[in-house]
């Protein structure tokens, strides 16, 4: 099933001086130079990799990375070079320090990541369908020392609309919030087909975020991308699968 986004351009139309992408299962950083041959980034040695691959995009001068402890929740941490040393509990994080690349990680849930198009600061969040119902976006738009018209949100790789079945439990409530993202199911009229992207697309305007680009890359279609979901069908409830990492930095200048 192919869905068109006609107001989500998938190119920014005036990228700052930023470094931003999304780890692959083996191909490294979608959009960057392709060295580095990322895998679980869940792991301390991938992450290392990382790492150098991000200094590489920096002008050759070390980053600091800073993680968060995700947990489908709505608060957002500043990231300092301090607070890179720690792993604070939260599903979004900004920072206006160059050199400090915010990382997200995810295998389905929805990585948005943010620039403020004159460079002032970057930001991402962990936007998974739990988190975009309960206002993550809202609170850390709201948080910003900027106005959201001046900012730029990229959608990352996401399960696509042709694979999130949900029952009543988790259609209903979106219904309610945003009904374009609700789409009938093929075959089991209990349950709908939720679009993320769209769901994501929609909080993001709603706050004031108008320039909008997206990935439109399908977790689980793609092997390229890890999967939870799919992980889960093929191999049983309580099956494992790695996780990718989406990043975004202020350079060096």
């Amino acid at each position: 099933m192919q869905v068109d986004y006609p107001s989500v351009a998938t190119v920014w139309p005036e990228p700052q001086a930023n470094a931003i992408g999304f780890t692959t299962t083996n191909r490294g950083l979608s959009g960057g130079d392709g060295t580095m041959a990322a895998v679980d980034l869940a792991g301390a040695r991938n992450r290392e990799a990382l790492g150098k691959a991000l200094a590489r995009a920096n002008h050759g001068q070390n980053v600091a990375i800073q993680w968060v402890q995700q947990t489908h929740g709505i608060a957002n941490v500043y990231a300092s070079v301090a607070s890179t040393q720690q792993l604070p509990v939260a599903d979004a994080v900004w920072t206006d320090q160059p050199g400090i690349a915010l990382a997200i990680q995810t295998a389905d849930c929805v990585p948005v990541l943010f620039v403020h198009r004159q460079g002032a600061l970057v930001a991402a969040a962990h936007a998974g369908w739990r988190g975009l119902l309960a206002g993550v976006i809202e609170a850390l738009v709201s948080s910003l020392p900027v106005a959201p018209a001046d900012l730029q949100a990229w959608i990352g790789p996401c399960i696509g609309v042709s694979y999130f079945e949900v029952g009543r439990d988790v259609w209903a409530v979106v219904q309610d919030q945003c009904p374009q993202a609700v789409l009938l199911h093929a075959r089991d009229p209990a349950k709908r087909m939720v679009d993320l992207v769209r769901l994501t697309q929609w909080r993001l305007q709603s706050c004031g975020v108008v320039q909008i680009g997206a990935v439109q890359r399908c977790t689980y279609a793609d092997a390229a991308f890890y999967s939870h979901r799919q992980a889960t069908v093929e191999n049983g409830v309580g099956a494992k699968t790695g996780r990718m990492a989406s990043v975004v930095m202020l350079q060096d200048r």
